[in-house]
């Protein structure tokens, strides 16, 4: 991946981190998450194993999840780029 992609790549992230922060949605689901977890470790404080053993599943879990978005991110602009060279869309005259 070239530079410019990746810096690109790079902002887009960000900013869809930064705009995800303010929904009220994604805000509620981080409490619920945060609840869930906290809960789940209080219960099992004593299972060291475990507690290592499902952190490491939510470790690759997420992992899995930031390479589909960044995989969809650089599809998507793949195509635009390569839709941009086709010159379909007329130039306002």
């Amino acid at each position: 991946m070239n530079d410019t992609i990746r810096l690109i790549s790079d902002l887009a992230w960000r900013m869809r981190r930064d705009q995800l922060r303010r929904s009220p949605d994604w805000q509620e689901a981080e409490r619920q998450k945060e609840t869930l977890y906290r809960a789940f470790c209080s219960r099992h404080r004593r299972n060291h194993g475990l507690l290592c053993a499902v952190n490491d599943l939510l470790d690759a879990r997420g992992a899995l999840a930031e390479l589909e978005s960044d995989g969809s991110f650089l599809l998507g602009l793949q195509m635009g780029l390569e839709l941009g060279s086709l010159r379909v869309l007329k130039k306002a005259e």
